[in-house]
């Protein structure tokens, strides 16, 4: 069984029932034939790469020569963001260009079937901002928000503190312009794909590529925080590890709790045969 996932973006106005408007790709053709389905709605920035947001009802569609009109109904708020890094492949990332639309796998959606999630009715609002000042629409897996104070609330947040917003395995730390947004992945430790509570020692925060190739074992963690490779690691990455990082050791927090546990490393490493 699949899902479609629906991007949705700062300016759309979401509610119980609301319509998306989007340009004509080759993502029309999948949509049209799952009218009637459950759907989920999410943010995306890197193919394959979600936080999903909500639930709701494909309702209809109807385009035009330009664009093509999405309607949904039903539409339940999660109570807080689901990190999912689905495994993609250049087909499907053609087909979906530009990139307004996904399919989720059975062990992605096993995430957002957890019994901690609870599905709230959406006020009509921006996405950029919830009720009650909470950021809804930034995604505490892709991106986060800087917020102003000594602590910042939830999972990822914790954790990207502890990395002081850098990642510890390129060491580099990327940021808008305005300083408002990084960029970068908050991955469990054990299980990168599915970690989304915990202390901040169960997790790293690393960019999104290194997330990738630490999820998929092509980058692991040593006894030692020495960081292991994987032949199959691109040439690119590891030519940006020799620059960016020469002693190939993880850049650990300053605070030693908040070090990555070694046990759930080495289970992590033993997976991929090291």
């Amino acid at each position: 069984m699949t899902k479609l996932i629906f991007r949705i973006d700062p300016g759309d106005q979401v509610s119980e029932a609301f319509q998306l408007q989007r340009p004509l790709g080759h993502y029309v053709e999948i949509a049209a034939d799952r009218i009637g389905e459950e759907v989920l709605f999410g943010y995306s920035v890197v193919p394959g790469i979600w936080s999903v947001l909500a639930v709701g009802r494909f309702a209809d569609w109807r385009s035009n020569d330009q664009s093509v009109l999405f309607g949904f109904e039903n539409v339940r708020w999660l109570n807080e963001p689901v990190a999912i890094v689905t495994e993609g492949d250049p087909e499907s990332d053609r087909l979906f260009a530009p990139y307004l639309l996904d399919t989720l796998m059975d062990e992605d959606l096993a995430l957002i079937s957890a019994p901690d999630l609870e599905f709230v009715q959406p006020a009509t609002t921006p996405m950029s901002v919830a009720a009650e000042g909470q950021a809804a629409f930034v995604s505490d897996y892709v991106l986060g928000e800087a917020r102003p104070g000594p602590v910042t609330s939830g999972f990822f947040h914790s954790v990207a503190e502890a990395y002081n917003w850098r990642c510890p395995i390129s060491g580099i730390r990327q940021q808008s312009l305005d300083g408002r947004f990084h960029e970068g992945v908050a991955i469990g430790i054990e299980e990168p794909h599915a970690r989304r509570a915990g202390l901040p020692r169960d997790a790293m925060f690393v960019s999104s590529s290194f997330g990738f190739a630490y999820r998929h074992g092509l980058v692991v963690l040593g006894e030692d925080y020495d960081l292991l490779r994987h032949p199959d690691l691109p040439a690119e990455m590891r030519m940006l590890l020799e620059i960016a990082n020469p002693t190939a050791m993880l850049r650990l927090p300053e605070n030693p709790a908040h070090w990555p546990d070694l046990d759930a490393a080495g289970r992590h490493r033993r997976k991929f045969g090291y």
